[in-house]
């Protein structure tokens, strides 16, 4: 468990409490990020409360500029979690960006985009992103699927996924040359069905479903705009997701930037209206080196994606 930060706060100069103005407290790294909060808060509130009564306060001439409003992209917990989880696995093994990307892609399109906190992996609890399959029960998911005699994989968390995943383009795999597509800057959907045993290779569902393991995409019914009952994959995975996919990427990613910016400057503003002790301010300053740090790993990915040669 995470030691516990001891700040002193001058709740006289912050909230114009009565009484002692002064008094320690003890609170976890969680709770310090949530107090940052707070304290912004409050503080806001007292510097809007001068203002009409026509005086100025600590509040009213330190407050942070950058605490506008936006929407939240879509998918936005998946972007900046899950999906940065699989492009730093995939970049490791040689991936190049555009591999990486359809990697992305194929993770949000057979998870439902799910996050470390929501979607279908983690609603069942089986961390399974690609879609993986299983013909045997002890393995299986109860993760519900009409998919012949095969089941979901259910796996211990997403790292071992990823790792599963990535164990299937190796030659004794069951999409060897799945390994060449990523490490390549440009490829077609009938690159990728060929690679996956899948789209015009095993067209029937009922190939698909007899162990083979290539990936299904029986999605007329959703929606598709396909009506001709073949499997389209590699078609949808790079035609329809593909695009959608790294632009939502670099919007997360963006998003998050600048709610770390904006959490930088009250942690700045933050210290201003506390006295904070040595152990206190070590933290603080870990805090905002790890959001600057996170804000460099987030814009070298903005910047790959958008050099990227589709």
């Amino acid at each position: 468990m995470s030691k516990p930060i001891n700040i002193i706060i001058n709740t006289k100069e912050l909230f114009s409490f009565d009484g002692n103005d002064i008094y320690n407290v003890d609170i976890t790294p969680g709770e310090f990020d949530e107090l940052v909060k707070k304290t912004v808060e409050a503080a806001v509130g007292k510097a809007k409360g001068a203002a009409r009564g026509g005086k100025k306060s600590p509040a009213a001439v330190h407050k942070p500029t950058n605490t506008k409003r936006v929407s939240i992209p879509s998918h936005e917990d998946f972007y900046t979690t899950t999906a940065i989880f699989v492009w730093n696995a995939a970049i490791a093994q040689g991936a190049t960006t555009e591999g990486a990307l359809l990697l992305v892609t194929q993770a949000g399109n057979e998870s439902g985009y799910s996050s470390t906190t929501r979607g279908p992996a983690v609603t069942y609890k089986d961390f399974n992103l690609f879609g993986k399959m299983t013909k045997y029960k002890a393995e299986a998911s109860k993760r519900p699927i009409d998919n012949g005699n095969l089941y979901v994989k259910k796996y211990a968390s997403y790292e071992d996924c990823i790792k599963d995943h990535f164990k299937g383009f190796t030659p004794q795999g069951h999409w060897p040359l799945f390994s060449d597509i990523v490490k390549k800057d440009s490829f077609t959907f009938s690159d990728i069905d060929d690679a996956l045993n899948t789209g015009a290779c095993t067209p029937s569902k009922q190939e698909r479903n007899s162990g083979v393991y290539p990936y299904n995409s029986d999605l007329d019914v959703n929606g598709s705009g396909f009506t001709d009952g073949k499997n389209h994959y590699g078609e949808i995975l790079l035609e329809k997701n593909y695009p959608g996919v790294k632009k939502g990427f670099i919007t997360a990613l963006q998003y998050q930037i600048a709610q770390n910016n904006s959490l930088i400057e009250q942690l700045s503003y933050y210290e201003t209206l506390l006295v904070i002790t040595p152990e206190g301010q070590k933290e603080y300053e870990k805090r905002a080196d790890t959001l600057a740090k996170d804000n460099q790993r987030y814009q070298k990915i903005i910047d790959a994606i958008n050099a990227a040669k589709m």
